[in-house]
C-alpha cells in the first residue's frame, strides 16, 4: 500500500494486492465526507472484493494457513 495527501482535504491509497497484477486506488474526501475505490487493474471475474484473495492452501511443511 502507498499513499498521501493531494491536498489538505484529500487522502489517496493506492493498495497493491501482492499475488496479483491488480491495484485498487482508493481516494478519501474529509469536505466531502466521501471515499472513492476504482480499479487501476481490473480483475478479470466482476467478484466482489472479499472472493479476489489468494485461496488458502499448504505452506511448506504440510501445515495450512489459519
Amino acid at each position: 500500500m502507498s499513499g498521501g495527501w493531494t491536498d489538505g482535504d484529500t487522502l489517496g491509497v493506492d493498495v497493491v494486492f501482492l499475488e496479483t497484477p491488480h491495484r485498487l486506488r482508493v481516494t478519501c474526501s474529509l469536505t466531502d465526507r466521501t471515499f472513492r475505490a476504482r480499479w487501476l487493474t481490473r480483475p478479470l471475474q466482476d467478484w466482489p472484493l472479499r472472493k479476489l484473495r489468494a485461496p488458502r492452501g499448504s505452506v511448506r511443511g504440510g501445515a495450512e494457513r489459519p
